[in-house]
């Protein structure tokens, strides 16, 4: 039947190539141009291709642009045309329009005037014969101007007008208005007259902006298209704003034992502000004599940064002053100790105005952070006043447990032992009022203090038993845990809540609610997840990111789950209110052109710059799937990510020194249930304070419920609250009434500020409830009648909102009925591709080649520098030997390069490049087969040195992180981190293959499906070590067959790079090579699973040289049989095996062993996209090939071969026998001697 087939399909083809060629027309311009300069010469050409003996003569027409008259060239068109002719040929005097031959013409001196469409036909013959049609369009350049008013410069909050206009041009293309590396094109309206492609043409873009401090010195750009040639106009914008400091912490540190210690302040303002340092006892200016360096150094935007630097030497010799301690005792001091002690005052002036002070005091290490919270002596405090001391203690430990934080007053208790009065028997009195101020930081100096045993208790009462409470107990640190009671005394008692911010809340938490019901008017059977019963939490996202701004945080990560998810979305984080109604109504979230299956509406997202007080903060919502917690690692790695991006903290060089964290924060937003019960949440904890991994601190928000889908709290975990998880890194956590304004407030600022000042995670529990069940079609009286009659009273008492407060809500839902009305015709907007992903596209439905090749000079170089090390660093002797030395060998020979020498190559010629690196998981820096010796570690100090981020000072940033011993959060976090920039090459090594599969939720819902569901490229790749090596069932396969399966590659047709994920299995270092330098240097981003091998890291054939990785060289999907020891002849091959990964040397060393020449063994180095066109090359080359097998070392229900059979069958066209281990239900056996036969009947099958 086979054979048939073939017969059929070539007397087909035999058939067509006898057919004569039908006649065609042919329009030739020469230059073959798209657009044309001025004054150049151009010919037109119009013939007929395979013209038979009845065709006709071709005719050559000259359309015009702009009435569409139609006129058929001629000799005579061209010497003596008659009136009604187009101008172009009446006025052609000086002969610019020459006649070569009939129906060819040459046109000289190019003007835009001779635009036109030329069109080529035969209107005469017999035969239909399609014409072409082509337009001719002549270039002419114009500048763009800017034009911005009215005044110059501007002023800040005033309304400009910015203005882009080019005149007298031709032909307009496309155009992008840029501020600095902003795109800001959609901001403005733009107009081209005349609309269609018609010379001289007219372009206008403008836009109304507010001017602001952000705008000073921003420079903007328009580019505007004009045939091929990029026209560009540029223009700096100076803003006249009023001064303020941007940064000029209250306290700062120095080491006092360090010279050349220094402090800053940053401020902004223009015309450029002074600023004054001024010692806060005596008033007095600094100046440089004796040892202090003031400098100021301009940044962008109009901003300042003011450090003083002091020279401790010189300081410490000023004559030594003597001044007399609280005791009596003279104590001697010398200056530069003085100096810290008393603090600066830091003055802004502009033209001799006071403008604004702040008061600086100095923390010289980490014990003065106690001094800085205490208004005295907090030991001393203790002694003299120890039953105060112990009842303050008591509150501080369990005040929380009596505080009326649910808002249904179903779980609270009125007592317990340990704040019993009866348990402080003692009365006391305080004489000292500075020991209760030392003891307790809730006082202010104008209020009274509790003097008494029932004066303290009702003052701690009130601060830790009401609608809001504190756990910090727990943590280890006095330093922290004081500071942060003293700090919420502080807030409790001492610092009320504006009627501003009050009313702020209150609004954020009515749009909540007015959202909801506006989604249950208009869709009242959609399962919406509402905010209802939560909508404090709007208040709390609010208030969190208007402190970010107040702190300069320029980027927010924010993760969620469904609950109240499209709340925030459209009310704070300017969602287009019509793309979700479209979306609730089955159409499209993101626009037709874009290749997305979309996801459900819970999960939508989005990215959008929020302004406070003239400060902006993008703000970010990640995507999230239905798996609870799984965003969580995601937003922590995209922070992360960012912070590199932002040079922040870790990521910071000598210029711009910050603490981690300084310019991102990730806010967590969690449920009750989930965050108690899913293990990804300890996992994530865990990363939260190492070094790899730190964020600077995340705030967490629980949205508690006080249940989880229909289980009651008692029922979902076994600790008290379900925050506990947090106290294992010694988080502090708020408890915070949800219903309660004032409150929340509170918590969003102690939360902030905690974060800010030690970079560590703090966790609000937001207590409230749902409204409905776990959805609005759940009844959950089914299961908690009590709680749910507590819910219907709460809602029979809602307070009146004032006048304005109503007009603005009402405003809101005019809103939300205007999108709903335009929400069939809306068209959204794909969210992907912008601002750091601007240049990059999704993948096509072909498939690229991209030279991934070096120069081998360069790799050389790599190679020599990847083991160079300090001439006083001391490397281990067995690493010294077989690692450096061999290395630097082979380099220097240019073959036998192992496989983590291909890898060092790659990595550091994408360095070079300026990309960035970084490689994650359990032991990756030596790695687990002791292959990679990455970081190297210093055997008499420890110190660790990483040589391939000594490679050159611009290069890019190599990051080596031995992570924790989990796989979810880890894999979680660098995923996060892989969709944030495309120019980081984000690694996921498993210490073995399978140990994927504790990673399997990260997988199935964000690399297979992220960017099908949310347009987010992600470039991840996964080593995963894989080999049936007789090591058992846990430390084998990498199961190529699940990943093989969450693949979208057509069993029956051509795959493009248009896959989900790209699956290898590669067998050489030099395909390894140049697998991941084609990762990043592609225009687009597509997830990359690696086999990876285990035993082929130091196999003596699995080598390769400089050569396979030069210039000019690429990955090889196919590899053909170059590595048999005889000699083959194509001629003589009667089988091929086709097989994957490290088995092909298994098979090799088989054949030369048996001397078989008529074997050729194939192999498939990339499985998905399916290399159909490569294996088609390959089988050619054999035509005497009857016989063709597929080998693998897996079992027959895994591995590749349910993946790779039908394709060979349906695509390639050939029937594919099987040689391979049998059916098993554990990846492999344990028993060495059933491993051995198995291997022997493989051999068997495949050879015999």
């Amino acid at each position: 039947m086979y054979t048939i087939t073939i017969l059929l399909i070539t007397i087909l083809i035999a058939t067509i190539q006898s057919a004569p060629a039908r006649p065609v027309t042919k329009l030739t311009f020469i230059p073959d141009d798209k657009y044309m300069s001025l004054r150049q010469e151009v010919t037109i050409k119009c013939e007929i291709l395979n013209p038979s003996e009845h065709t006709e003569p071709p005719q050559l027409w000259h359309v015009d642009l702009k009435t569409g008259k139609r006129t058929s060239i001629s000799r005579t068109l061209l010497t003596h045309p008659m009136d009604d002719a187009p101008d172009v040929f009446k006025n052609n005097k000086n002969q610019r329009y020459f006649y070569v031959t009939k129906n060819n013409i040459r046109i000289r001196d190019l003007q835009p005037e001779d635009s036109a469409r030329y069109e080529c036909d035969c209107p005469d013959c017999a035969d239909s014969i399609t014409s072409q049609n082509r337009t001719l369009f002549v270039m002419k350049l114009s500048t763009p101007k800017w034009d911005v008013g009215p005044g110059w410069p501007l002023h800040e909050e005033s309304q400009a007008k910015i203005k882009c206009e080019v005149n007298d041009f031709f032909p307009y293309v496309g155009h992008k208005i840029l501020r600095n590396d902003i795109d800001i094109t959609t901001v403005g309206k733009s107009t081209t007259t005349p609309s269609n492609n018609v010379y001289p043409q007219k372009f206008v873009w403008e836009a109304t902006i507010t001017a602001g401090a952000e705008w000073h010195n921003s420079t903007i750009y328009c580019n505007v298209l004009q045939g091929n040639s990029e026209q560009q106009a540029s223009k700096i914008i100076e803003v006249l704003f009023a001064p303020r400091f941007d940064k000029c912490d209250e306290s700062q540190f120095v080491d006092s034992q360090k010279n050349f210690s220094s402090i800053e302040c940053s401020y902004s303002g223009n015309p450029q502000p002074a600023l004054i340092w001024l010692r806060q006892t005596d008033k007095n200016a600094l100046t440089p004599d004796m040892g202090i360096t003031i400098e100021v150094k301009n940044e962008t935007l109009g901003k300042y940064k003011s450090i003083i630097t002091f020279n401790r030497d010189k300081l410490m010799s000023i004559p030594l002053t003597t001044k007399t301690n609280g005791q009596g005792n003279k104590t001697e001091e010398n200056f530069y100790q003085q100096l810290l002690n008393d603090g600066f005052i830091v003055q802004l002036n502009v033209n001799g105005n006071d403008k604004g002070k702040r008061v600086i005091a100095i923390a010289r290490d980490a014990n003065q952070m106690r001094s800085l919270s205490s208004d005295g002596d907090y030991n001393q405090a203790r002694q003299a006043n120890p039953h105060a001391a112990l009842l303050i203690d008591a509150y501080r430990k369990h005040g929380h447990r009596l505080a009326k934080i649910d808002p249904l007053e179903i779980n609270i208790s009125t007592s317990i032992p340990e704040l019993d009065a009866n348990m402080f028997t003692v009365d006391f009195n305080v004489t000292n009022e500075n020991d209760v101020r030392s003891l307790f930081g809730g006082l202010s100096r104008q209020q009274s203090i509790p003097k008494t045993k029932d004066d303290l208790i009702r003052q701690l009462d009130e601060i830790y038993c009401q609608s809001i409470s504190l756990e910090c107990e727990h943590i280890e640190s006095d330093i922290e845990r004081l500071w942060i009671a003293r700090r919420f005394e502080q807030l409790r008692t001492s610092e009320t809540i504006s009627d501003d911010v009050q009313q702020r809340i209150i609004e954020q938490m009515r749009r909540c609610e007015t959202f909801d019901q506006f989604l249950q008017a208009k869709f009242p059977t959609l399962k919406r997840y509402s905010g209802e019963g939560a909508e404090g939490m709007m208040a709390f996202f609010d208030l969190a990111f208007k402190h970010s701004a107040q702190l300069n945080i320029d980027n927010v990560v924010v993760c969620m789950p469904h609950r109240g998810r499209n709340n925030l979305l459209v009310c704070l984080l300017n969602y287009p209110a019509a793309t979700m109604f479209r979306k609730i109504k089955g159409k499209r979230e993101f626009p037709n052109d874009v290749k997305s299956t979309g996801d459900v509406l819970s999960h939508l997202y989005t990215t959008t710059d929020l302004i406070y007080d003239g400060k902006n903060v993008h703000v970010s919502l990640i995507p999230n799937p239905s798996h609870l917690e799984a965003n969580n690692p995601v937003a922590v790695g995209k922070t992360r990510a960012c912070q590199l991006s932002l040079k922040d903290g870790h990521y910071a060089n000598a210029e711009n020194a910050s603490r981690h964290g300084d310019k991102a924060l990730c806010i967590q937003v969690h449920g009750d249930a989930s965050f108690a019960g899913q293990g990804i949440i300890p996992e994530t904890f865990q990363l939260s304070n190492l070094p790899n991994y730190s964020v600077g601190g995340s705030i967490h928000l629980v949205t508690n419920n006080q249940i989880g889908y229909t289980t009651p709290q008692h029922l979902a975990r076994s600790s008290r609250y379900c925050t506990d998880f947090a106290k294992v890194v010694n988080c502090p956590i708020i408890h915070v009434n949800g219903q309660c304004p004032a409150e929340i407030a509170q918590a969003a600022q102690l939360a902030s500020e905690y974060r800010d000042l030690f970079r560590k995670d703090i966790v609000v529990d937001l207590v409230c409830f749902r409204k409905h069940g776990h959805n609005e079609l759940d009844d959950p009286t089914f299961t908690q009648p009590s709680m749910y009659k507590k819910v219907q009273e709460h809602y029979k008492q809602e307070s009146p909102l004032d006048e304005g407060l109503n007009e603005r809500i009402r405003l809101f839902r005019n809103t939300l009925e205007e999108q709903f009305s335009i929400a069939d015709k809306y068209q959204p907007k794909a969210p992907h591709l912008e601002r750091q992903w601007s240049g990059f596209i999704q993948a096509k439905s072909v498939r690229t080649q991209w030279n991934t090749g070096l120069s081998e000079n360069l790799l050389k170089y790599i190679g020599a520098k990847s083991v160079d090390v300090p001439e006083d660093f001391h490397v281990h002797s067995t690493i010294a030997r077989s690692h450096v030395q061999k290395r630097q060998q082979r380099i220097e020979a240019g073959n036998g390069l192992d496989w983590s020498t291909a890898e060092a190559l790659a990595f550091g010629s994408l360095l070079l490049q300026g990309f960035n690196i970084r490689i994650s998981g359990q032991d990756v820096g030596r790695g687990t087969f002791s292959q990679r010796h990455g970081m190297l570690v210093n055997q008499k100090t420890d110190d660790v040195y990483i040589p391939l981020n000594a490679l050159d000072a611009k290069q890019g940033f190599f990051e080596i992180c031995n992570s924790i011993l989990s796989e979810e959060a880890v894999l979680g976090f660098d995923y996060g981190f892989s969709i944030h920039d495309p120019k980081n090459l984000v690694i996921w090594e498993a210490q073995f293959g399978d140990f994927f599969n504790g990673a399997q939720i990260i997988i199935d819902t964000y690399v297979s499906g992220g960017e099908l569901k949310f347009l987010t490229q992600s470039g991840i790749v996964m080593l995963l070590p894989h080999g049936m090596d007789g090591a058992g069932p846990e430390h084998s396969s990498c199961h190529l067959e699940r990943f093989l399966q969450m693949t979208d590659s057509k069993e029956n047709g051509i795959d493009g790079d248009d896959i989900n994920m790209q699956i290898v299995n590669p067998t050489t270092p030099a395909q390894y090579f140049h697998l991941l330098r084609r990762q990043m240097i592609r225009n687009f981003r597509k997830p990359l699973i690696v086999a990876g091998p285990k035993i082929l890291l130091r196999h003596p054939d699995c080598v390769s040289t400089l050569t396979d990785m030069a210039d000019g060289t690429n990955f090889l999907p196919v590899l053909s049989d170059t590595m048999s020891k005889t000699k083959l002849n194509p001629e003589k091959i009667k089988r091929l095996l086709f097989t994957s990964g490290k088995h092909y040397y298994t098979l090799n060393e088989e054949r030369d062993k048996r001397k078989r020449d008529d074997i050729a063994i194939i192999r498939l180095e990339e499985l998905c996209p399916f290399p159909a066109d490569e294996l088609r090359q390959e089988i050619k080359k054999y035509k005497n090939a009857k016989d063709f097998i597929w080998c693998q070392e897996e079992h027959r229900n895994q591995g590749a071969w349910v993946f790779i059979r039908p394709r060979f069958e349906n695509i390639v066209g050939i029937h594919l026998n099987y040689a391979g281990r049998e059916v098993l239900g554990t990846p492999a056996v344990a028993i060495g001697e059933v491993h051995q036969q198995e291997c022997a009947q493989i051999l068997k099958l495949a050879f015999d």
